[in-house]
C-alpha cells in the first residue's frame, strides 16, 4: 500500500510559507493652505466656516491693508487693519469651503475681503491623515480643486518703513493692493554677504494677489526699483493660487 503523503512535506511547507502580497494604499493627495483676509476683528465667522468643513490647524495673523482712503471708500471698507486667517485643508475641504465663501459670505455684513487657496508640496504624514479624516466627517460631496491656477500670490519682504514705496512700484505694474504683515529677519553675516546687502531685523511682508499674466510685470517693477541691494532690500517671490473668492 502507498503511504499517504505527509502534510508536513517540503512541498507543502514551501506553499504555506509564501509571502503575502500587500495591497498598496492609495496615495494621499496634496493638501492646501486656505487663507482669508478680512477686516480686523471679523475672523470669527471665517473660523466657524473653516471648522464646519474640517479645516483645522488654523492661525490668525494681524495685517495692514495697503489701499488708500479713496479706494477703501469705493470698496466700502471701514478700516485698513486686517485679520489674516490661515488653515490646513484636504483637497475636498478646500474645494468645499471656497464654494461656501461664494455662496454664504457674498453680500453678508462684516465679511469684506478676499479668500484664496494654494496647493502645498509636502506636509507631515500624520497631518495629511488627520486632514483626510476631518474632511470625511465634515464634507458630504467628493469635491476636488480644479487645477487652473489663474492667479498668483506675490510675497515681498522689505525693510520696515518702505512698504508704501514698494507698493507704488507694484501698482505701477498693475497690482491693485495688498496686505502687510510685520515680521522679523533671522539671518547672519553669511546670509548678508551672499546677497551683498545688509538686512535690518525689522521687516514687513507684503502679500499681493494678482492675475498670473501680471505677475512678471509686478515682480520686475518691484525688483528694478527696490532690489535686494537697495535701501528697501526687497526680496520678491511668487506662489501659484488655485482659486480666489471675493468677500463683499
Amino acid at each position: 500500500m502507498r503511504e499517504k503523503q505527509n502534510s508536513s512535506s517540503p512541498r507543502n511547507s514551501r506553499a504555506n510559507t509564501r509571502p503575502r502580497v500587500k495591497t498598496a494604499s492609495p496615495p494621499v493627495k496634496a493638501p492646501y493652505l486656505v487663507a482669508a483676509v478680512v477686516e480686523r476683528g471679523k475672523h470669527d465667522k471665517i473660523l466657524r466656516l473653516f471648522y464646519g468643513y474640517g479645516i483645522f490647524f488654523t492661525a490668525v495673523c494681524m495685517g495692514q491693508g495697503t489701499a488708500g482712503s479713496e479706494i477703501m471708500d469705493i470698496l466700502g471698507l471701514e478700516n485698513s487693519e486686517k485679520d489674516v486667517v490661515l488653515g490646513f485643508a484636504s483637497p475636498q475641504s478646500a474645494a468645499a469651503v471656497m464654494g461656501a465663501f461664494n455662496d454664504r459670505l457674498a453680500g453678508s455684513p462684516g465679511s469684506k475681503g478676499i479668500a484664496f487657496c494654494l496647493k502645498l508640496n509636502a506636509a507631515p504624514g500624520l497631518l495629511l491623515k488627520a486632514a483626510e479624516l476631518k474632511s470625511a466627517k465634515c464634507v458630504s460631496e467628493d469635491k476636488n480643486m480644479e487645477d487652473t491656477q489663474n492667479y498668483c500670490l506675490i510675497l515681498i519682504s522689505v525693510n520696515q518703513g518702505y512698504t508704501d514705496e514698494v507698493m507704488a512700484s507694484a501698482k505701477k505694474a498693475g497690482a491693485r493692493g495688498g496686505t502687510v504683515i510685520r515680521a522679523r529677519q533671522i539671518s547672519n553675516e553669511e546670509t548678508d554677504s551672499l546677497f551683498g546687502a545688509a538686512f535690518t531685523p525689522e521687516r514687513e511682508i507684503i502679500a499681493i494677489i494678482t492675475a498670473r499674466e501680471k505677475r512678471n510685470a509686478v515682480m520686475e517693477s518691484v525688483n528694478a526699483d527696490h532690489g535686494v541691494r537697495s535701501e528697501s532690500g526687497a526680496v520678491v517671490l511668487s506662489l501659484p493660487v488655485d482659486e480666489i473668492a471675493k468677500l463683499s
